[in-house]
This record gives C-alpha cells, structure tokens and sequence, in this order.
C-alpha cells in the first residue's frame, strides 16, 4: 500500500512532467508560427515585386522570362520551410522523449 508521501509524490512528478509537456509544446507552437508567419510575409514581399516587375516588363518575352525566373525562390523557400520544420518536429520530439525518460 502506497503511503501519503508517495502518493503526494507522484503526483508531483506528474505535475512536473506535464508542465515540461507544455512549456516544451508552447515554445514549439511559437517557432512553427513565426516560420509560418515569416513565410507568409515573405511571400506576400515576392508577389508584390513580381507584379511590380511584370508591369515593368516591356514586352512578351519579358513576362516569360519573369514567370521562369519566379520558380527558383518558390522552390528554394519550400525546400528551407521543409528543413525547418522538420528540425521543430525533431526538436519537440527529443523534448518529449527526455521528459518520458526523467519519469523513469
């Protein structure tokens, strides 16, 4: 049979562990919102300065040159997202993981 001061203590501990859950959980909420927010903005800059281009352009050939050119950032800017919140995902799981591992 589990005494007072036992049962006092695990829950304590599970206090504890759920608190670590959710500060490690927050902070990983926060960085996936600014990556998506910086995302956000910055494609909102690109489309702004790619109509701004296109109404620059002089002639047909100018706008599929532009069009061809616009890839590249797109494809860049998904490749980085991916890295980044892959290495969030990773970070939130290492944290998990050391949290169910103090309760041992």
């Amino acid at each position: 049979m589990l005494t007072n001061e036992q049962i006092i203590a695990a829950q304590q501990a599970q206090l504890k562990a759920l608190h670590e859950l959710s500060t490690h959980y927050l902070s990983s909420v926060e960085k996936l919102t600014a990556l998506n927010l910086k995302l956000s903005q910055d494609t909102l800059n690109d489309g702004a300065q790619q109509v701004q281009a296109s109404l620059n352009a002089k002639d047909a050939q100018d706008l599929m040159q532009l069009q061809g050119n616009s890839l590249q950032p797109h494809v860049e800017r998904a490749a980085a997202y991916s890295r980044q919140l892959m290495d969030i995902l990773s970070h939130w799981g290492q944290g998990v993981a050391q949290v169910f591992q103090n309760q041992r």
